[in-house]
């Protein structure tokens, strides 16, 4: 059995509940050895632009962080470097989500910059607190 990637896919629509049940199954995934877990938004294949682009797309992003979604998966997949997978996939993770709600992401890119992933840090350190609450529920 090979646990090297969980994906958790979420659609807009998803009620905080739905999302704190997503939130047990990566918790329950992680405890049971899968190595990564990551992110994926449904239902914007056909859209034309790039999902930071697209407002519901970034308001969702920004209720992922307010309800400590983001604790749950890796911090990137992408920054600094692609993290190898096992399927030609690409899931965001924390990061990822966090510069999307943030309005960082300009053009395709953010440039990571000291104060921009101390302050990442400082939320993701919230986010965790957060989640934590979310979950004891």
């Amino acid at each position: 059995m090979n646990l090297e990637l969980h994906i958790v896919e979420v659609g807009l629509n998803a009620t905080d509940a739905d999302l704190v049940e997503q939130m047990r199954t990566m918790d329950d995934r992680r405890q049971a050895g899968f190595k990564h877990v990551g992110c994926l938004v449904r239902r914007y294949e056909e859209d034309p632009r790039p999902l930071y682009e697209i407002p519901e797309v970034v308001a969702f992003c920004k209720k992922l962080v307010r309800i400590g979604f983001i604790a749950g998966l890796d911090v990137s997949f992408t920054v600094p470097e692609p993290v190898p997978l096992p399927i030609p996939i690409a899931p965001w993770g924390s990061l990822d989500i966090w510069v999307i709600a943030q309005g960082y992401m300009k053009d395709g890119t953010v440039e990571i910059t000291r104060p921009l992933l101390e302050q990442f840090k400082k939320d993701l350190s919230y986010s965790n607190t957060v989640a934590e609450d979310m979950l004891s529920e």
